[in-house]
């Protein structure tokens, strides 16, 4: 201010949350605030449809809903368990469940199968160790 004066004015960032809700035919994303208003957006981030329903960080500047700008998506909370001694944790997913530690992987799918990736396997037991299948193929 010229005269060293405190001003009513406020900055408004624009800034504001909403979700991933679909895409339209054009394939822009559609997103809803969360004031409700649903709208066309334009990203700076890539998105897919994995990322229907993901929470978003929106843009929307002083022109309106018209101008949104997807700035990205808001990570969930990493998984932490933790079982009480004795106690028994179920973590279910619909299609599929894949742990992943660099090159090592662990996915378990709804058809039942397991897959276990690694550059090296160990498996170890003090008692026996059974491996059984239908049909068990070694190298």
């Amino acid at each position: 201010m010229p005269d060293g004066q405190p001003s009513d004015f406020r900055f408004d960032t624009g800034l504001t949350q909403g979700w991933l809700r679909d895409f339209s035919a054009s394939g822009f994303p559609l997103v809803e605030t969360i004031d409700g208003s649903a709208m066309e957006a334009r990203s700076l981030v890539p998105l897919g449809p994995a990322d229907r329903g993901r929470e978003v960080v929106l843009w929307c500047p002083a022109g309106g809903a018209l101008n949104a700008v997807v700035l990205g998506l808001i990570r969930p909370p990493a998984l932490t368990v933790r079982a009480d001694e004795g106690a028994v944790q179920i973590i279910e997913a619909r299609e599929r469940l894949e742990l992943r530690c660099g090159p090592a992987s662990l996915t378990l799918f709804s058809d039942g199968r397991v897959e276990i990736r690694g550059t090296q396997i160990l498996s170890r037991a003090q008692g026996a160790q059974r491996i059984q299948g239908a049909s068990v193929h070694l190298n």
